[in-house]
């Protein structure tokens, strides 16, 4: 039988990752190639200095070299595959609560919040690219594109606290 994703990616403590574990891991390796091809697309068909800060307003006020795009999306495989990473190796998490003891269960929640935080921050680096991409070219989805990267930012803040509560009431 061929199996949808097939990574053997068994977490160190021994457990066995869970359809929702696979889809998250798979949707982040998706998310890692889009952006991958996204940084060198925009790098290739820049037309000049493109936006590489952002006020908290959401406006761009430093502009630099369109390589940029590729040093932003490198940044962002590096996080998608760190929190991959992190999602085999349980003991790499570290959550803003005190665990004594930490049980199978803690464990195996904290590797699917690592997933999810892969899936988050491809999203959150994704978003960042494509707002750097409508200043660049004035496009009329910058507030669009602001927005995206306001709820990519919120969801980064939602996955940290709900996987904290999560794992101090698993134990």
């Amino acid at each position: 039988m061929i199996r949808f994703f097939h990574f053997h990616e068994e977490p160190s403590f021994g457990g066995i990752p869970s359809p929702a574990d696979k889809l998250l891991t798979g949707t982040a390796i998706g998310l890692a190639g889009v952006l991958l091809g996204v940084s060198v697309a925009f790098t290739q068909t820049a037309k000049g200095p493109i936006p590489i800060h952002f006020n908290v307003l959401g406006e761009a006020d430093a502009w630099g070299d369109p390589t940029f795009y590729l040093v932003r999306g490198g940044l962002g495989l590096l996080t998608v595959g760190l929190c991959l990473i992190a999602s085999r190796y349980p003991q790499l998490i570290h959550l803003p609560v005190v665990l004594r003891q930490e049980t199978a269960v803690q464990k195996a929640v904290k590797c699917r919040y690592a997933r999810s935080m892969a899936v988050v921050c491809g999203a959150l680096f994704l978003s960042l690219l494509l707002l750097c991409r409508a200043y660049e070219t004035e496009a009329s989805w910058k507030t669009a594109a602001t927005a995206l990267l306001a709820v990519s930012l919120f969801a980064v803040l939602v996955v940290t606290i709900t996987a904290s509560l999560h794992v101090v009431r698993t134990g």
